[in-house]
Order: structure tokens, then C-alpha cells, then sequence
């Protein structure tokens, strides 16, 4: 971990803290974009003065927010320090102000440095003036000298050739020098888009044969170590091996993540055909005993009907004494006679 030079402490920045200190740190609020340039303004101007060493050229910052992606050229001009940060540095020795909170001391610094008169402003601003007059001059000379387009390009390395459309674009463009730069760009576009096959042939031919050159000395810039060197000299090499080492770690974080989503999915498919199986026999066992329950409601059904009939069967033969059968009339007495009439 890094150390930042906040306030008169020397601050960790690690970034590892227990499971138990996280729960009991309060929620956060969102900095707003003043916060953060006072505490920038404020680690920049702290850094200086306790390391004075960052203003040598070549010398890596000390402050806590990132550095460049790359080294910085040890042969290009240092920028001189603001008035504003020089008297910042004063403004923090004194000791009225060595236990003031960083948000206070730059607000305070801020509000006096407004309201101080020039005169009080000279010993800030004219060193700066001096020192700003031979930076400009130095700059120039370096950026002549083809060293600061040497740094962010390798010039050794061979140039991406044109593609058709841009070799007509550059073709037709100082036609259209009269109309805004938006409007070249729809009315080249349009006048591309038009062309036929043929007109586009002479463009697109020229550009496949100096691409074809290009891939051919790409390879060879490649194969010749040159390209590392560049980039050994810029840090680009440490910068790429730690995307690569970053991007293995993502890669297999993902992988334990997939194998465990993998592995929650067949437990979860597991359990599901467990329950399934389950619920399967317990649908069964509800089946096979209601089919058990039906079958002994109708035995007892068919047992009651059957006795009933045997009842009825046996009070039948038993039942009550026959009665006698009536005397058979007889034939040829016809009708009884009429009583007499008085």
C-alpha cells in the first residue's frame, strides 16, 4: 500500500480492511465534484512540500489518485508550480493552520489567496513568470526536436495505410473547402455511396496493395524487436502484463463462478427430481389406498346386500300359516233365489 501526505498524518491506502470494521463504518455519502477538487488541490500541494524531490525531472508522483498508464519522457520539460500552489505550501507551515482539517485549510487558503493584494502576490507569481518563460522555451525545443511525437509513437514503427474511402475523401475534400466540416463529411459519404463499382476499383485496388506492404513490414518491425523496445521503454510491457495477468484473474474468477452456477443448477435439478419422486410415490400410496378404501366399501356393500336378500329368503320360508282355501261352488244351481216379496 501507498501512503498519501493528508493533513499532517501519513495515511494507509490499502485498501484491505476486516469483514468487522466494514459493518461498523457509517453509510458513505457521495463526495460532491468541489470535495474532490480540494482534496486533489490539497494532495498535490501537501505532496510537494513534503517531497520536493517531485519537482526534479523524471520523478514519479507521490499523491494518491493514479498515474498515467505510462512512464513519463525523462527528457521532456517540467511545468513550474501555480502561484496558487506555492503559497499553498507556506500557507500550511504556519501554525495556525497545522491543525486544521484539509477541507478547512483549502477553503481558508482559497478565501485569503483572493483577497490578497498583488504586491503580496509578487513573490508567488514572479519566480513562476521566470520559470513558466524557460518551460515555454524548453518545451519548443523538445517538441522540434521530433522527441515528444517519438514518445507517444513509435517512429520506427510503419503507418496504417488509407483505406478507399479516405483516399477519395482526401481527393474530393479541397473541393469542398466552403462548407462546414459536418457537411463535407455527409457530402463525401453521399458522393461514396454513389459511385459505382468501377469508379470505386482505382481507391480500393490502391489501398489492398499498400495494405498488403503494410502487413509485410509490420512483421518484420514485429520480428525485429524493435516493437518491444518501444515498449519496454514507454512501461508499456509491465502495463500489458498486468491487463493480461488482470484479465486471467477475471477470466478464472468467471470460471469458478460459471462451475458454481453449474454445480447450484444440478443440485437445484437434484432436488427437484427428488421432490418429483417423492410427490410420485406419495400420489401412489394416496392411489393405491383409496382403490383399497373403494374396493372394502363395496365388499361391505355386496355383504349387506347379500344378507339382506338371505334375511328376506329366510323369513320367506319361515313365515306366517297358510289360510285355507275357499269350498268350491257348485254347478248347475245358478243364481240364488230372490227373497219373497211381502
Amino acid at each position: 500500500s501507498s501512503s498519501l501526505f493528508l493533513g499532517n498524518k501519513t495515511h494507509s491506502a490499502s485498501t484491505t480492511t476486516s469483514p468487522l470494521r466494514e459493518q461498523k463504518q457509517p453509510h458513505k455519502t457521495k463526495k460532491s465534484k468541489k470535495d474532490n477538487m480540494f482534496q486533489f488541490a490539497q494532495r498535490v500541494g501537501v505532496a510537494i512540500q513534503a517531497r520536493p524531490a517531485l519537482l526534479v525531472r523524471g520523478s514519479q508522483p507521490a499523491w494518491g489518485f493514479r498515474a498515467a498508464a505510462t512512464m513519463r519522457d525523462p527528457e521532456r520539460p517540467v511545468r513550474p508550480i501555480s502561484p496558487y500552489l506555492r503559497f499553498l505550501a507556506d500557507f500550511r507551515n504556519r501554525e495556525s493552520t497545522k491543525t486544521m482539517k484539509p477541507k478547512d485549510l483549502m477553503k481558508a487558503a482559497g478565501t485569503e489567496w483572493k483577497g490578497l493584494p498583488e504586491s503580496t502576490k509578487q513573490p508567488y507569481e514572479k519566480p513562476y513568470e521566470q520559470e513558466l518563460a524557460k518551460y515555454r522555451e524548453a518545451f519548443e525545443k523538445y517538441e522540434k526536436s521530433g522527441k515528444l511525437a517519438a514518445w507517444k509513437r513509435d517512429p520506427e514503427k510503419p503507418k496504417k495505410p488509407l483505406t478507399g474511402y479516405m483516399r477519395y475523401a482526401a481527393e474530393v475534400r479541397p473541393q469542398l473547402q466552403h462548407m462546414k466540416v459536418t457537411e463535407q463529411v455527409k457530402e463525401i459519404a453521399a458522393k461514396w455511396k454513389a459511385l459505382t463499382p468501377a469508379q470505386k476499383e482505382p481507391y480500393e485496388k490502391a489501398a489492398a496493395a499498400e495494405g498488403e506492404k503494410y502487413k509485410a513490414d509490420l512483421k518484420a518491425y514485429k520480428d525485429s524487436g524493435k516493437e518491444a523496445a518501444w515498449k519496454k521503454k514507454k512501461g508499456i510491457d509491465k502495463l500489458e502484463e498486468k491487463k493480461m495477468k488482470a484479465a486471467l484473474k477475471e477470466s478464472e474468477k468467471k470460471a469458478k463462478a460459471k462451475e458454481a452456477d453449474k454445480k447450484a443448477k444440478a443440485k437445484a435439478t437434484a432436488a427437484y427430481n427428488q421432490a418429483k419422486m417423492k410427490l410420485k410415490r406419495m400420489t401412489d400410496r394416496r392411489r393405491k389406498v383409496e382403490k383399497q378404501a373403494k374396493e372394502l366399501v363395496k365388499k361391505a356393500v355386496t355383504k349387506e346386500t347379500e344378507a339382506k336378500k338371505q334375511l328376506k329368503e329366510a323369513e320367506k320360508a319361515k313365515g306366517s300359516p297358510k289360510l285355507p282355501a275357499k269350498a268350491p261352488q257348485a254347478k248347475g244351481k245358478g243364481k240364488a233365489k230372490a227373497a219373497p216379496k211381502k
